[in-house]
């Protein structure tokens, strides 16, 4: 019924303007198309520019607010990466070949790249040394709340349309080895499994991580617009 109502009240004005356009037709026809002509022409001018003018700006406005999530997010995952690693170095006495990570931002420096590498190779040839259970625990919970941190991030990082897969790719494999991680220490809750089993946990997952971090370093060094 309202909508009723609506059309009844503009029935008197379709009327009027078909009879305008009638008497317009009977006195000057030719003037009354050419005019006509114009006004349609000029109209649907004015909109298309508008409407392409209003396309533009906002394809440029959500490209800039992609491209900032997009470095928002490649910035937390590098953090993220190696504040993991700085939770590996509870396990060591001594930091000093470490230190470029201790003072690390969220750019992966070459020094800070090589520091990550001395730790993997210095966290493997620990193997043999019965590092405590109870250590490889705590470095689990340390570690992992990173790991999920860098998976929150992940769920922002693949809507941007640039997103890099081979990164993506790196993330998944972390994702996986920290998964295997977190199967063995329920084990270990359940039935208790030796430190060796944990640790190659530990270290598989600091493997992946220094591949990541590999990865973004060369994508900085030859792609500078990742920032």
């Amino acid at each position: 019924m309202r909508y009723l109502n609506r059309v009844n009240k503009l029935k008197w004005l379709i009327i009027a303007s078909i009879i305008l356009s009638v008497s317009g037709l009977v006195l000057d026809w030719n003037g009354f198309l050419v005019n006509t002509f114009s006004g349609v022409l000029g109209a649907v001018i004015g909109v298309w520019v508008s409407v392409d003018i209003v396309e533009n700006y906002l394809a440029i406005k959500h490209s800039i607010e992609w491209e900032q999530i997009r470095i928002n997010s490649l910035n937390e995952i590098k953090l993220q990466l190696l504040e993991a690693c700085i939770e590996y170095l509870d396990i060591f006495p001594h930091t000093e070949p470490f230190l470029p990570l201790l003072h690390q931002k969220d750019t992966i420096s070459k020094s800070v790249k090589d520091s990550v590498n001395t730790l993997r190779l210095s966290f493997s040839n620990l193997k043999n040394s019965s590092i405590e259970k109870e250590t490889l625990l705590r470095l689990f919970q340390g570690v992992s709340s990173h790991l999920i941190q860098i998976n929150k991030t992940k769920t922002f990082y693949i809507l941007v349309p640039s997103f890099d897969k081979n990164l993506v790719s790196h993330l998944q494999q972390i994702e996986t080895s920290s998964s295997e991680w977190k199967k063995l220490v329920h084990r270990n809750n359940q039935i208790g499994l030796s430190s060796d089993v944990l640790f190659d946990g530990a270290n598989k997952v600091l493997l992946s991580i220094e591949e990541a971090i590999n990865y973004l370093y060369e994508a900085e060094l030859y792609q500078p617009q990742i920032n």
